[in-house]
């Protein structure tokens, strides 16, 4: 499901993508093989299960992983928890985010949202991008606890610092409405133009508002209009929506 932030759509909470051990040479989170390919599948959970058990934090976070993905059957949620519990003892930054949405959402442990932010601020604090990207969502919604509009901003900072397209279209948005920060026509620009780089369409719409009526911006009418036509391309309602109101076909004749 889509949250909104600062009136923007923005990725909802899930899980991270499953990393790989080094040298393992197995797809993280596919499907299950099938046919004679089966005993290899359950030789790699094998073996996960047998590093998780010595100890090994990147094991235990791809095996929870791979239970919660449903590559290890049957799923145990529960069982995914308490190795990632394990794994984020041991100052596992991933594993911390995805304990944390265990925690967020009640999959295998009790909900308890004031926990996952702590976990999910622990693994913000070691550097790990989508925590502070999604802190920042979280602060702007006041999920948990109450909105604190000054701590998103600084969550959703250090994740456009590490280039994060998604905290840089929420910062940029911040900066152009004044929301946990002073308002900045030009930084909120550059922000925008960060994340189109990266195809955000999001940021596309919102940099093609601040060229069509040169905020922050020397006004560009043309340009809006190719950015509105991109963004819109990549499904952005809203895009399409300004698009219809200017009578601008979606694309160039």
């Amino acid at each position: 499901m889509k949250r909104e932030i600062f009136g923007i759509a923005a990725v909802s909470l899930g899980i991270a993508s499953l990393p790989l051990l080094h040298g393992c040479g197995c797809g993280g989170g596919e499907k299950p093989r099938e046919s004679a390919e089966e005993n290899f599948e359950s030789e790699e959970i094998a073996e996960y299960r047998r590093l998780a058990k010595r100890g090994h934090s990147a094991a235990q976070l791809n095996l929870a992983l791979l239970i919660l993905d449903g590559s290890v059957a049957p799923r145990h949620e529960n069982e995914a928890f308490e190795w990632l519990h394990k794994a984020a003892q041991q100052n596992n930054p991933e594993a911390m985010y995805n304990l944390a949405i265990l925690y967020m959402s009640g999959k295998g442990v009790v909900k308890d949202e004031r926990t996952g932010i702590g976990w999910m601020q622990k693994a913000a604090d070691l550097g790990y991008v989508q925590a502070q990207s999604d802190l920042g969502q979280i602060y702007a919604e006041g999920i948990g606890g109450k909105v604190d509009l000054r701590l998103s901003a600084r969550y959703l900072s250090r994740a456009a610092a590490q280039g994060h397209h998604e905290a840089q279209t929420n910062l940029g948005y911040a900066y152009l409405k004044g929301q946990g920060v002073r308002k900045d026509f030009k930084e909120a620009v550059r922000l925008f133009r960060l994340a189109a780089r990266q195809d955000d369409p999001i940021a596309m719409t919102h940099l093609a508002g601040c060229l069509y009526i040169g905020r922050g911006v020397e006004r560009d009418r043309d340009a809006a209009i190719e950015l509105y036509r991109k963004a819109a391309a990549f499904g952005d309602e809203r895009a399409r929506e300004t698009l219809r109101e200017l009578k601008v076909a979606p694309e160039g004749r």
